[in-house]
């Protein structure tokens, strides 16, 4: 038999932020709207689906999402069922009915007009194994099996757990065998906060996101479903705050950009103010130099000006000297605003810049779990495989590989 060393790890502790919010009891999710039309435009061609669109209201969340894709796969519907768990998944964003039609047709070629594609058979039987695994052997089998052999195209870790909660979600929202969702934001959420990294696309990081919410979720009584349930609370607003900065940040570079168009204005506006009061000091110099001496002490003027005509009237001379100085006063103020304009500009692009969300430490200063030992690992067998990597424990603990991680590891 194939056996592998198991390392016992501590996983790290509850964060400080979640440790309150594990005492109380989760509040059910907000409704929101979503984009009915859209949907029924990109899934025209399945009546069923179609049907299960018509009888979901306005607005929808999870406890009502889970209550219509339980229906549905009781009367053997998998298309309906998988549909509005999709619907659930992507909310207001636009492009989830065409995301979810590139996943029901495999289509290659995502420029092609995707509601003119058939729908794929082979999608709902994957749909329907992948329920089928969750429910019997669990949520890491069926991780595996979505995401290796019964991978579907264009179907991702972060819509399949989609999938695969809602079908083992029997009990509940909170049921203790519900395979919890695991995507982007998630594994954001635990970098910077549990200094955990996970990879949505790999088996073994869902396997340790298990453990992980198993640890965390004891000590209070919670289950995996709600513990996850109940840091995506502090997902969400996290995800408000960092949309809060990302519009900050375009509000900078908008302003910004104002402000150096402003500046560019200014900046032309002196120069033809500079131009016309040069042009006004030259008319002085021309009706009381060129006039009385005649063309031949003009020739100089003329060569520099050579589009303004000989005898011309002679004008106030004082009035020419005003003129010009209010030009000139008046472009050097234009100036002055323009330089103003692209300094804020650039203190608005440097704010803009610099109001970044904080990065998560890099992997290299991140604690790892478990206490380092000193003593020499044994080496395991062919095809074994090592838990936890760059640590051991003196006493011999070996354990079969499929008992390790559940199965084949992939």
């Amino acid at each position: 038999m194939v056996t592998v060393r198991k390392t016992v790890t501590m996983s790290p502790d509850v964060p400080s932020v979640l440790d309150e919010l594990l005492t109380e009891e989760p509040k059910p999710q907000e409704s929101f709207p979503w984009l009915r039309d859209k949907w029924r435009q990109e899934l025209h061609d399945l009546p069923e689906v179609l049907e299960t669109l018509d009888e979901l209201p306005d607005r929808v969340d999870r406890q009502s999402t889970r209550d219509v894709v339980l229906h549905e796969l009781a009367r053997g519907r998998v298309l309906s069922a998988f549909v509005p768990a999709m619907v659930w998944g992507w909310g207001t964003t636009a492009l989830g009915p065409l995301r979810t039609r590139w996943v029901l047709t495999q289509t290659n070629d995502r420029s092609a007009p995707a509601f003119r594609l058939s729908v794929q058979t082979s999608v709902a039987e994957r749909m329907e194994a992948g329920s089928l695994i969750v429910r019997k052997k669990g949520p890491l089998d069926a991780f595996r099996l979505m995401n290796n052999d019964g991978k579907i195209k264009h179907l991702g870790p972060s819509y399949f757990t989609k999938w695969l909660y809602f079908c083992s979600s029997l009990q509940g929202p909170d049921d203790a065998t519900a395979a919890p969702i695991l995507d982007k934001q998630i594994a954001r959420w635990f970098r910077e906060h549990a200094l955990i990294d996970l990879n949505p696309n790999k088996s073994a990081s869902y396997a340790e996101y298990l453990e992980t919410l198993n640890d965390w979720g004891k000590p209070y009584g919670r289950t995996p479903s709600r513990s996850r349930r109940q840091y995506s609370s502090l997902q969400q607003a996290g995800a408000e705050g960092l949309f809060m900065k990302r519009i900050l940040r375009r509000t900078f570079g908008a302003a910004a950009t104002v402000a150096f168009l402003i500046g560019c204005l200014c900046f032309f506006s002196a120069y033809l103010a500079y131009e016309e009061a040069g042009k006004w000091l030259s008319r002085v110099t021309y009706n009381t130099e060129c006039i009385p001496s005649g063309p031949p002490g003009c020739a100089e003027l003329l060569r520099q000006r050579p589009n303004w005509p000989y005898g011309v009237e002679i004008e106030d001379k004082d009035l020419l000297i005003a003129g010009a100085s209010t030009l000139h006063n008046t472009g050097s103020g234009v100036l002055s605003i323009g330089g103003l304009s692209m300094a804020a500009a650039g203190v608005l692009l440097a704010s803009g810049i610099f109001s970044k969300v904080p990065t998560s430490p890099s992997k290299e200063t991140r604690p790892r779990g478990g206490a380092a030992q000193t003593c020499p690992c044994p080496t395991p067998g062919p095809g074994a495989l090592q838990k936890d990597v760059g640590t051991c424990t003196p006493t011999s603990n070996w354990m079969p590989l499929t008992e390790a991680y559940g199965g084949q590891v992939r």
